[in-house]
């Protein structure tokens, strides 16, 4: 769609509500504004007005068919950098659906997935950081990632970035001058372009260490809730969402599918799985169920196995024991309100003897006792988890951490062409020819995060993902 069309769209979601807002932006959003609108109203927004109450009204027929805020955003001073309007109407699914059609029917076309954003980048008033932050903003599931969303829209990772970049064009600049006039002070220059190489190269190596970080802000950690039939799996599932979600009877084997839900714990998204109990199945439906348990252990980043505190723990449990040693894994003892603590003392006892110190973190140094009767041990319960969950990842308030895939790939497909350079400088006779070759494929890939270089077919995926009025 080309920018010198006026783009129209309805930019709060469907249903009932007391607002709705169709968004113009464009050359032409006045004129096309202008149409909707009774004389007076036509008078203030030819005077300059940028906030006025109105009518809205058919360009065709001139019927009357809403009421509202006129707001008008004169380019550059808006969010996409270009002349703009909103108009709030009434909520529902009838008004925004009119308004729109009136504004097509004035002159404007629909907008696309993004389209907004997109020529917000065009413009100059964001990068492609920020504005794939702009669709963390919205999509956040966790605070973790609203956060990090929010700073990253801020632009305090498209700054890192710039700065590696400007680095690498200095560092290129001066090579070049190396090319032109390569008897002017060569050794200086080449200890000069060393050590701006060598400091890109770290801070990247910096950046890419953030990933981990970031993976578990955007995807969470896969929680998945492991034992044998009626030790208390589902019941200690619902205590510690705080709703019935999974179906709970005295019977042993009421779970026979994969149960997932979500919630936030200190800002980080645990994805917890309820299964069907492990044992010797039954019949085919149990089966299938412990079939399906089985491989949700396999895709588990942490294992909450659930032992009844008010039996012995039984083969198939220390099995699974067993194998849970070198995963990252928590123990719950349930039904602690009516417990003798034989259990709790079992699993003391596994936990001092686990391999090699493999369970040396605090988050996995004591199993927790726990009641999905009376809640005691949740809130342990959710800290411990966390604390496996995140064990090894660093997390800094301050420092901004890759989020997306596409941000990695594009950091690591700089490494090569650095250590290249470094190799090259290295060298008794070093060609600044080919280190400035790397330098530049280096700075091509950094500059590719702010959508500087970035292909026509990229930019298309990423804002076709983003909703229709952002």
């Amino acid at each position: 769609m080309s920018t010198s069309s006026t783009i129209a769209a309805i930019a709060t979601p469907p249903g009932l509500g007391a607002l709705s807002i169709v968004r113009l932006s464009g050359p032409e959003s006045r004129t096309v504004a202008r149409r909707l609108l009774p004389s007076r109203a036509r008078r203030l927004l030819e005077a300059g007005r940028i906030r006025f109450f109105s009518s809205f009204h058919d360009p065709i027929t001139g019927e009357r068919i809403d009421e509202g805020l006129v707001h008008v955003f004169v380019a550059p001073e808006s969010f996409t950098g270009e002349d703009g309007v909103e108009l709030h109407g009434h909520g529902g699914r009838i008004a925004p659906e009119r308004l729109l059609a009136a504004t097509l029917a004035a002159g404007a076309v629909v907008a696309g997935p993004g389209a907004f954003a997109r020529r917000a980048l065009l413009n100059g008033k964001l990068d492609l950081l920020q504005a794939e932050a702009i669709l963390d903003v919205i999509e956040a599931r966790s605070e973790g990632l609203h956060r990090q969303a929010v700073y990253q829209l801020a632009g305090a990772l498209s700054r890192r970035i710039e700065e590696l970049r400007r680095t690498l064009l200095e560092t290129l600049a001066i090579l070049e001058l190396q090319i032109d006039f390569p008897e002017e002070e060569a050794a200086d220059a080449a200890q000069d372009v060393s050590a701006r190489v060598r400091s890109v190269r770290e801070q990247v190596a910096t950046l890419l260490g953030s990933y981990a970080a970031g993976g578990v802000l955007r995807h969470g950690v896969r929680v998945v809730i492991a034992g044998r039939p009626n030790v208390g799996k589902s019941s200690l599932f619902n205590c510690l969402l705080g709703e019935e979600r999974a179906i709970v009877t005295r019977h042993p084997g009421t779970t026979r599918d994969a149960i997932e839900a979500e919630m936030s714990v200190d800002g980080i998204l645990l994805r917890l799985v309820d299964t069907a109990g492990i044992r010797e199945a039954r019949d085919e439906v149990e089966a299938i169920g412990v079939e399906l348990a089985r491989r949700q252990l396999e895709a588990a980043q942490v294992l909450l196995i659930v032992l009844d505190g008010t039996v012995t723990v039984a083969p198939e449990e220390e099995r699974l024991l067993e194998d849970a040693r070198a995963r990252p894994h928590v123990i719950a003892v349930t039904k602690s309100d009516v417990a003798e603590g034989d259990v709790y003392d079992y699993c003391c006892s596994y936990m001092s003897k686990s391999v090699n110190g493999d369970q040396s973190s605090e988050a996995l140094a004591r199993p927790i006792q726990t009641s999905a009767v009376t809640g005691q041990g949740r809130e342990e319960l959710l800290r411990t988890l966390l604390r496996a969950a995140t064990e090894g990842v660093r997390f800094d308030a301050r420092t901004p951490a890759l989020t997306r895939l596409r941000h990695k790939q594009l950091l690591e497909s700089s490494l090569p062409p650095l250590d290249r350079a470094l190799e090259e400088l290295g060298s008794v006779r070093a060609a600044p020819e080919k280190v400035a070759a790397d330098v530049k494929d280096a700075a091509d890939a950094v500059a590719g995060l702010l959508g500087a270089v970035t292909s026509e077919d990229v930019l298309e995926e990423i804002f076709s993902s983003f909703c229709i009025g952002k």
